[in-house]
């Protein structure tokens, strides 16, 4: 366990190389037991009354991947780096290669609740009088040890 003499660009390449084979158990795992456990449940809650399908719909066993879609989520990817993955993330979005639900999706969260507590928390800000911080105004103000601005 001495990474004394790893460098950044070696732990990341050993950290992709490790994370395809995470990639693909993780999928197994899906395919071979949430998904049945998920359509088991989800049978027994239409047999129960507790869901109802649409009347002109198809079954759920006529069309499972329509009533059955999701993400299963797994523990974050995690970062060698944590200023330049991030970066690399945002990237990847505006270029078009990723989006937001993916990037999540890699870090072990779940877009949709994290962007309501996100909202939410704003909100509590806004309430309080205060503004939330944001990167660009925190970069904007760190200065250099002798004070300076750094050049944009």
């Amino acid at each position: 366990m001495d990474w004394s003499k790893v460098n950044y660009s070696s732990a990341r390449a050993a950290l992709i190389e490790v994370w395809r084979g995470i990639m693909k158990s993780r999928s197994m795992v899906a395919m071979m037991v949430a998904w049945p456990w998920l359509l088991a449940v989800t049978e027994d809650a239409i047999d129960q009354g507790l869901v109802t399908l649409p009347s002109n719909g198809p079954g759920l066993f006529e069309a499972p991947a329509a009533y059955l879609r999701g993400r299963w989520l797994g523990p974050a990817r995690g970062w060698v780096d944590p200023v330049k993955e991030p970066t690399g993330a945002l990237m990847r979005i505006e270029s078009g290669l990723s989006n937001w639900e993916d990037e999540s999706a890699e870090q072990g969260i779940d877009f949709d609740l994290n962007l309501a507590a996100l909202k939410s928390q704003k909100k509590q800000w806004t309430d309080a009088g205060l503004t939330p911080p944001a990167l660009a105004a925190m970069l904007a103000q760190s200065g250099t040890s002798d004070g300076e601005k750094p050049v944009a």
